[in-house]
């Protein structure tokens, strides 16, 4: 079936030739990617059927229309409006638990990764979240993945001393060495600036309060940033252009990604054993987590006001995500099946009515990541589940 329809695509829609040696779920990563020009130029303009239609509340297809009841201009702060989706992967759950899972920046998909040496791309609507396309890494249980370049582009690690590059148009998959002039050779976790330029790995317990800050393109070292003790999770704000990072002793750096200097340095008592952080995109806000299970929440342009702290989660908190707006800030812990609560950043309180009903069958929470107009959150777990939600207030994807 689906090679009758890529021939057909071929034939009939004018397709690039340089499209016509790769496989049917390539072809539609690359039209996914393309962007709605290009996509309606190559594929013709959008069918009748492919629209969104009104639909009644009772209908599943709310989750997939941008045609919604007008919203507040604000969230509100006393219940969230959520509805749990299909599983992002319900067609292919990952055998081991997910380390990655992550929506692309631009593109209606989203990808999860694993230990299981697979890597899936999916579509998101919602509904059945059709499987795109799956990689097979042999012998290469992925402890980190994220697309790279605006979302042409997966950069695959694990703890080995080389990794992997997939380009997503072309459909290669490129091995190489680990990054030059970088000692250790074996680090799983970085992190991604938005604006394409750098990525940054964070150091070992061996190499303690090293930040290796990586071209995003040509993968070579730039510069190696050091905080006086370890460095535990970085966060990126201003498009790039400005990070955080949080350190095992509680020190909170600011620093400069155009001269790759630190320009201020905080220290609160009680982030010692501090393990995550995150901020919002205009870095006004930033949240700290513990091994105590405390979240605190600091208002960034007055440091001497008071943080607001919450108590809601009993073990480490090894996962911080604020939403794209600000609005919302996503707080888990791998260390108990139930230990996931999202808060409202200017009330400064906790929805109370999520989890949802049956709320220990979410297993404990790896990942957390919102669609780009925070129309869906998407949360990994252990058991190889990528839960998806559907944020009402939210119009758009």
């Amino acid at each position: 079936m689906k090679k009758k329809m890529k021939d057909w695509m071929i034939q009939n829609l004018k397709m690039p030739h340089k499209l016509k040696n790769l496989v049917f779920g390539q072809i539609v990563i690359v039209m996914m990617v393309l962007g709605k020009k290009d996509f309606e130029r190559v594929m013709g303009p959008k069918p009748d059927w492919a629209k969104p239609k009104v639909a009644n509340d009772s209908s599943m297809d709310a989750f997939n229309t941008e045609l919604l009841a007008p919203k507040s201009q604000f969230l509100p702060h006393t219940t969230l409006d959520i509805v749990k989706c299909v599983d992002l992967n319900n067609v292919e759950r990952s055998r081991l638990r997910l380390e990655v899972c992550e929506f692309h920046p631009h593109a209606r998909m989203a990808m999860t990764g694993s230990k299981d040496c697979r890597l899936n791309l999916f579509q998101v609507d919602g509904k059945k979240n059709a499987k795109i396309h799956t990689l097979f890494m042999e012998s290469f249980p992925i402890t980190s993945a994220h697309f790279l370049t605006g979302g042409q582009e997966v950069l695959m690690t694990s703890y080995q001393p080389h990794m992997y590059a997939y380009d997503l148009q072309s459909g290669k998959v490129q091995k190489s060495s680990f990054v030059k002039g970088i000692r250790e050779t074996k680090l799983g976790n970085f992190k991604v600036s938005p604006n394409g330029k750098h990525l940054v790995f964070l150091s070992s317990r061996f190499e303690s309060g090293k930040m290796y800050v990586v071209d995003q393109k040509n993968k070579e070292l730039i510069s190696t940033l050091e905080m006086s003790g370890s460095v535990e999770d970085v966060c990126f704000f201003n498009n790039g252009d400005s990070m955080m990072s949080y350190g095992g002793d509680g020190e909170v750096c600011t620093w400069d990604m155009k001269s790759l200097a630190c320009t201020s340095t905080f220290n609160y008592e009680a982030g010692t054993n501090g393990i995550s952080i995150d901020c919002t995109s205009d870095g006004k806000r930033f949240a700290c987590g513990t091994t105590t299970g405390f979240v605190d929440m600091f208002d960034a342009t007055d440091l001497t006001k008071a943080p607001k702290t919450f108590k809601n989660i009993l073990t480490p908190i090894t996962t911080l995500k604020f939403n794209n707006s600000g609005e919302m800030l996503g707080m888990a812990s791998d260390g108990d099946k139930t230990a996931i609560k999202l808060a409202h950043t200017t009330n400064e309180s906790v929805f109370s009515n999520f989890p949802l009903i049956n709320k220990r069958f979410m297993g404990e929470i790896k990942s957390i990541d919102f669609s780009p107009n925070d129309g869906y959150m998407l949360v990994g777990n252990f058991g190889g589940k990528a839960l998806l939600y559907r944020l009402n207030h939210y119009s758009h994807y």
